[in-house]
């Protein structure tokens, strides 16, 4: 059973309600996130008293946010009265001259009597450590005695809370923030003074070294109003000082300027750029910034390293353009910003430099003669310059210029992405992007903009030009660029099958257009004689476009130009397209799809002196048969066997074909796909190494046969008998033959019928066996 709420109960819980609601809570001052001033990082806190009441309540870190007034003895006061200096009642007052809006914070009393601790209570929420707190402030006399001084004192305490001054453990005192208010002008009697007089008036300032003030953490800042001489052992002829325009600077980092080209040494830095100025005491504290304000060339004579936390290298500023360049052997391990005209010179053999802020009209120069050091990140104007390739497989962003100077970069698995206003400028024949595997181009282009690629694949120069017409919006534009075309590809543009080898250019294009609400972009595409596939014709050529299922044709307007194509000069053939949508693009001859015969692989194995070519097709539509083709040197090709197609076919048909290479060394293998129609298409070209040193063997060829075989050794020579049965063990044929190294031997086989045979020879180097499939013509 509950109990009844009596009236004293209700009365008990209205008291304590409002006592906790009159309990002032104690408050902190927040230190925010820091203000850059310059290179230095920091947060400014002032306080000139001016918002004290006259006469009023006094509530600790809630009259004053953050600020505490303790007496060094007695009863935290609960009042503050307004005091020109002519009150000597001991108590808390607001100094300052009657009808003055300029007020200060203070007490009257010595001796043990209304002496005061003024604190002021900050928490880290800048996210950062602090590092160092620069403190100043005014302490000013409001009433004098004829032997007294007022002495002050200054200290800090560091905490996860710190809510008490008069907390006597961990104070931290700071000498040069102490002293005493001592007038010259005074007659030898007590006096009520102007304390905005500066002669009545002190002012002390310092830099607390080291506070390292971690996110978080509090700190509270304590004035001591220590005890003073009086004038008779009156209270009433105690002095009366006050505290005044307090400034707190939070500094996060230190900054140190070069006064030296030898950078590597802890005094060629100061903290004013002058010869006497404050050195670091290292390279490896926290929150330091090292900046080359004086123009010039700077070159490192030994390894630099700034490792401290937060720390970086800023490299010249935009009044004062520094270049510094980074032998081959001596490594810069610092974070670097770059001013605007500023040049950092990478010649390291394997590193560069962490960077930070490169701003836009920086320059970073690489030499690939000299280094292999890896490119990434955010430049303003990129340059590379050598004779050696250099490989990008970082992301990198440029905003100004992008600059390849007699090298190429070839971009690998990555991005380069020019920004809004970049642009690429390309001297010499070797200097153009090559996009290798999954390698991009991502440029910017406002509205009425033109922008060149100087791109291409993994084997040649193929260059795109955009136009983004006035009036669209504007927007990134992204260029990839693939060796090989496909009859398909996957949802990830990765090709199907085998690629096709006749009758279009070897390239595919693929274009992606963020954020475009219509097909509006204007694309050129370049390309060059070497990159056209046999039987090419480009009076019939026109662009295709993969739809996402099979190609179709995109029209296009095409220009050819006469001349021989330098590695970097502009190709000799293009096409260019209005209205051009993202995707994958090619140029072909119509038609091109569905294609006779959907080709998924083709390989060739060279074992005991024959090549085995086997392929595979997914698919043939009004297929007649194949034609396999041999060369020597992968251009020239010609026929040695022909294998009949499937015609019409939706399922997965094997084919296999037999040759016996009559030469050493590399030899090139095609297959020429015929329709009924003639329509012919090409396969991809394979290869086998036919050695010098054959099988102790007799070779026969080609199998299937169609009414020839072929018999031949390159060990085997003199007579050798032949017997050729069906496979019920009757005898076909039986024949003797000499065999030559030279020349292989001819046997017709046209009279017999078609089949499987057993053929066996006996030779000098004793009996072979082997099946024959015989299909006649």
């Amino acid at each position: 059973m509950k109990k009844p709420i009596t009236c004293r109960s209700v009365f008990i819980l209205f008291f304590m309600m409002c006592s906790l609601t009159m309990m002032p809570a104690a408050a902190q001052i927040s230190i925010p996130q820091m203000t850059a001033y310059g290179y230095q990082l920091k947060h400014i806190y002032s306080q000139d008293f001016n918002s004290l009441p006259a006469t009023g309540n006094w509530v600790n870190g809630s009259t004053l946010p953050g600020w505490y007034a303790t007496p060094q003895s007695g009863t935290t006061p609960s009042t503050i009265a307004a005091n020109n200096g002519s009150s000597r009642e001991v108590g808390l007052y607001s100094f300052g001259s009657t009808g003055s809006a300029d007020r200060a914070l203070g007490g009257h009393g010595a001796d043990g009597w209304g002496r005061y601790y003024y604190a002021a209570r900050f928490i880290n929420n800048s996210g950062g450590t602090i590092k160092h707190v620069r403190v100043s402030f005014a302490v000013e006399q409001w009433y004098w005695t004829k032997t007294a001084t007022s002495p002050f004192s200054f200290s800090y305490k560091k905490g996860a809370s710190v809510t008490d001054p008069a907390n006597s453990a961990d104070w931290i005192a700071v000498g040069k923030l102490g002293g005493v208010v001592e007038t010259t002008s005074w007659n030898n009697s007590a006096k009520t003074t102007d304390g905005n007089d500066p002669a009545y008036r002190v002012l002390r300032q310092d830099l607390i070294m080291q506070v390292n003030l971690a996110p978080g953490e509090e700190i509270m800042l304590r004035w001591n109003q220590e005890d003073a001489a009086y004038e008779s052992n009156n209270k009433s002829e105690y002095p009366s000082i006050a505290l005044d325009d307090v400034q707190i600077e939070f500094i996060q980092n230190d900054v140190f300027y070069a006064v030296s080209k030898m950078l590597n040494h802890e005094s060629s830095w100061t903290i004013d750029g002058t010869n006497s100025g404050r050195t670091p005491k290292n390279f490896t504290d926290i929150d330091q910034t090292f900046v080359v304000a004086a123009a010039g060339n700077y070159k490192l004579n030994q390894n630099f390293t700034i490792s401290g936390l937060n720390s970086k290298l800023i490299l010249g500023e935009e009044t004062a353009i520094a270049t510094l360049t980074i032998p081959n052997k001596y490594r810069l391990r610092a974070l670097v910003d770059i001013a605007n005209g500023s040049t950092l010179i990478i010649n390291h053999a394997t590193r560069a430099p962490a960077f930070g802020n490169l701003a836009p009209n920086s320059n970073v120069i690489y030499n690939t003669d000299s280094t292999d050091a890896p490119i990434q990140g955010n430049f303003g104007n990129l340059h590379i310059t050598g004779s050696k390739e250099k490989v990008i497989d970082r992301p990198v962003q440029v905003r100004g210029k992008l600059r390849l100077k007699d090298t190429g970069v070839k971009v690998q698995n990555t991005t380069i992405i020019l920004e809004n206003g970049a642009t690429i400028e390309h001297i010499g024949d070797a200097a153009f992007i090559k996009l290798g595997s999954q390698g991009n181009v991502k440029q910017y282009l406002q509205s009425g903009s033109t922008r060149f690629l100087p791109v291409g694949s993994e084997r040649s120069y193929t260059p795109v030009g955009i136009t983004l017409p006035a009036g669209k919006v504007a927007r990134y534009v992204s260029v990839t660029i693939e060796d090989g075309i496909y009859v398909h590809y996957d949802a990830s543009r990765k090709g199907l099958g085998e690629p096709l080898q006749g009758g279009l250019v070897n390239k595919v294009w693929m274009i992606d257009q963020e954020g475009a609400t219509s097909p509006d972009a204007e694309v050129t595409f370049y390309w060059n004689p070497e990159d056209e596939l046999p039987d090419f014709d480009r009076a019939m050529s026109e662009m295709a476009y993969y739809n996402g299922t099979a190609w179709e044709s995109a029209g296009g307007v095409f220009a050819t130009t006469a001349g021989v194509r330098a590695a970097a000069a502009l190709p000799t053939n293009s096409v260019t397209l209005a209205n051009a949508r993202g995707g994958m693009y090619g140029v072909w001859q119509p038609p091109r799809n569905p294609l006779p015969v959907e080709l998924t692989a083709f390989t060739a194995r060279y074992k005991d002196g024959i090549t085995t070519l086997k392929w595979t097709t997914a698919s043939e539509r009004a297929s007649n048969y194949f034609s396999v083709e041999v060369s020597l040197d992968g251009k020239y090709f010609s026929e040695v066997g022909q294998v009949k197609a499937a015609g019409f076919s939706s399922v997965v048909n094997n084919y296999t074909f037999t040759h016996l290479p009559t030469t050493n060394g590399i030899v090139y293998y095609r297959l020429v796909e015929y329709a009924e129609d003639g329509e012919k298409s090409y396969s991809r070209t394979v290869s086998v190494n036919a050695k010098e040193d054959g099988p102790t063997r007799i070779v026969a060829y080609p199998n299937p046969g169609r009414g020839k075989l072929y018999l031949t050794s390159a060990t085997i020579t003199g007579k050798t008998d032949l017997v050729l049965r069906n496979m019920n063990g009757k005898t076909m044929l039986m024949k003797t033959i000499v065999l030559s190294p030279a020349e292989p031997v001819e046997i017709d086989l046209q009279h017999l019928p078609e089949g499987v045979y057993i053929v066996q020879l006996q030779s000098s180097a004793g009996r072979q066996t082997m099946r024959l499939v015989h299909l006649p013509n």
